[in-house]
């Protein structure tokens, strides 16, 4: 099991909490802990320990205790106190950004995309630690990104950088309130007078984009994606050494290894470009997320045709000021909601925001809390030097906002955009990168196509047509919003536990409130033991297929069924029956 300490868990503008989000996308079993000594009651297999610790000599005590004994101690952000159980420095110095660069080659590291931009970093230097990288900033080496100590059986992990604030500044940007600062090389001219969503982005021009032959430098990286997996690369690792089988519960069903989306917007409402680009998707067999935008709207038997051939209709929030309804403001977007949901006759639950419009920070996501909506896609590019990860991400995200007493994750969830109409804005190459990329970290490879595009300029169409193929020959299923929205929701419903049982026997228990067909399972092998299954038996989980699994340097046995609602188990190690 996972245990989760917060230090600092009751100040009002700390991401820490968003650990807990990042573990439960993540699909991992842990435990929220208020205090040191009710940790060391849990006994945890891996302990993240997050914020300021501020520890008396006797909790220090417990937790070196804790480490030697077998347990692995991740500290992250600002360990002080912590230094000696760490074997590290901290110097009371906290750089605002820099990057993680000069990993070693280890299990936790060797995966990274260097130089890794970050937030928030402790400064920290290694003693009796191993220094896995270094961080830079301002041009400078200001100490180490992560250190290991083995002491002991067990392991002391620290990184510098907090992880929690690097992911959510990264994903959510700064608060937009006036243009952003252009790409120096003029691929990117944000700055163009329309406040958007690349207004309020984080990363850095000339650090966090790379070449690319035949076009722009873009984004190719996902950084946030980058310091999840990092952190539960570290989770493993320690897990594993104790032998602990943690299990994990697949980002998607069948053990795929990442969702394709494609979404639509509708702009100019032509009728007959709306019938051009059905029979493109008919042809390409995929069914997409159609966004409509007013003012204006397709005649009804077009709203007919979309639903009846799959598709999914979405808003398309126009805040462009093309009349009286059409400008930033809760009122207008409310009036928009309800007029197409009037119009097409069903349920609106999925929003993009016209010309990726954007004002303020977490504001527009209470507008879409209060009316139901639970998928947004406005998180992404509009000019062709920041398409690709400019918010860091692959994968579909709950934003965070502070409420003023505290921080409250929100009922939204954000797919990020990767780039619009292939070929007409942006070489079509461009998506193999980005496929590639959403593939090595499980995500959603989002891309968007106007029907007025598909319609008159046959290169589009077909693109739509080349880009899905290569997707499902990488081995990317095709989903609308809808369908990647009740996914998430349906997995996250099920909680996991991992412990010991009376016979001694690793035993993971899952309980779920509904059925979930076809949903993986992934089991870690203890270090070493990855060359054969154990005994496995099952009760209340229909197991059609196990295999062996490796990912990202770890083993894995993988196991895909069907949880049947209430609580199921699995027996690592048992008679298998």
């Amino acid at each position: 099991m996972i245990g989760l300490l917060v230090h600092d868990r009751g100040k009002v503008s700390s991401y820490s909490l968003y650990l807990e989000e990042i573990l439960s996308h993540a699909g991992l079993p842990f435990a929220r802990h208020e205090t040191v000594a009710e940790a060391m009651r849990d006994l945890p297999a891996v302990l993240l320990s997050v914020g300021r610790p501020m520890c008396s000599a006797a909790e220090c005590e417990r937790l070196a205790r804790f480490v030697h004994r077998g347990g692995t101690l991740i500290q992250i952000g600002d360990g002080t106190g912590l230094d000696e159980v760490l074997g590290v420095r901290y110097t009371g110095v906290v750089e605002e950004e820099g990057w993680l660069t000069g990993i070693s080659d280890h299990p936790v590291t060797r995966e990274c995309h260097v130089p890794l931009h970050a937030f928030s970093i402790a400064g920290m230097k290694a003693l009796t630690a191993t220094s896995l990288g270094t961080i830079v900033s301002r041009g400078a080496s200001v100490g180490d990104g992560i250190a290991v100590r083995q002491t002991g059986n067990g392991l002391a992990v620290a990184i510098s950088p907090d992880v929690a604030t690097t992911v959510v500044r990264i994903q959510q940007g700064i608060p937009v309130k006036r243009d952003g600062v252009p790409a120096p090389d003029g691929t990117a001219p944000i700055d163009d007078g329309i406040l958007k969503a690349e207004d309020g982005m984080v990363l850095d021009w000339e650090r966090d984009r790379q070449p690319f032959d035949g076009g722009a430098p873009f984004f190719q990286v996902p950084v946030a994606d980058e310091w999840r997996n990092l952190l539960i690369r570290l989770i493993w690792w320690g897990a594993g050494r104790q032998g602990v089988p943690l299990p994990m519960l697949w980002y998607w069903p069948g053990g795929v290894s990442a969702v394709g989306h494609l979404s639509l917007d509708s702009d100019l409402n032509e009728d007959e470009a709306a019938m051009s680009t059905l029979r493109v998707l008919d042809q390409a067999d995929v069914k997409a997320t159609w966004c409509v935008m007013y003012p204006g709207g397709y005649r009804p038997a077009t709203y007919t045709a979309i639903r009846s051939h799959g598709h999914e209709l979405a808003l398309h929030y126009n805040a462009m000021k093309d009349d009286a309804r059409s400008c930033w403001g809760e009122d207008d977007f409310d009036f928009q909601w309800r007029w197409l949901r009037e119009r097409s006759g069903v349920p609106i639950v999925t929003n993009k925001n016209h010309y990726l419009r954007w004002e303020g920070g977490t504001e527009f996501y209470r507008w879409c809390e209060r009316r139901g909506i639970r998928v947004d896609q406005t998180k992404g590019p509009t000019k062709r030097g920041d398409i690709g990860f400019l918010f860091g991400s692959c994968h579909p995200w709950f934003p965070i906002e502070d409420t003023g007493d505290g921080m409250r994750r929100m009922d939204v969830l954000e797919i990020p955009l990767l780039t619009q109409d292939l070929v007409w804005t942006v070489p079509f190459e461009v998506c193999f990168p980005l496929l590639n990329r959403c593939m090595r970290h499980h995500g959603v490879a989002h891309f968007l196509f106007h029907p007025h595009h598909i319609h008159t300029k046959p290169e589009v169409a077909r693109a739509v047509i080349a880009l899905t193929e290569a997707g499902r020959e990488m081995g990317l299923v095709w989903w609308t919003a809808e369908e990647i929205d009740h996914w998430e929701w349906l997995r996250r419903q099920v909680d996991l536990v991992c412990c010991k049982n009376e016979s001694g026997e690793w035993e993971i228990r899952v309980r779920s409130p509904h059925e979930i067909p076809d949903a993986t399972l992934l089991i870690l092998s203890p270090d070493g033991q990855g060359h054969a299954i154990p005994p496995l038996s099952f009760s209340g989980l229909t197991a059609d297929r196990v295999r062996l699994k490796r990912m990202d340097g770890f083993d894995f046995y993988e196991v895909r069924g069907t949880i049947r609602a209430g609580d199921a188990h699995v027996r690592v190690g048992g008679d298998s029956g």
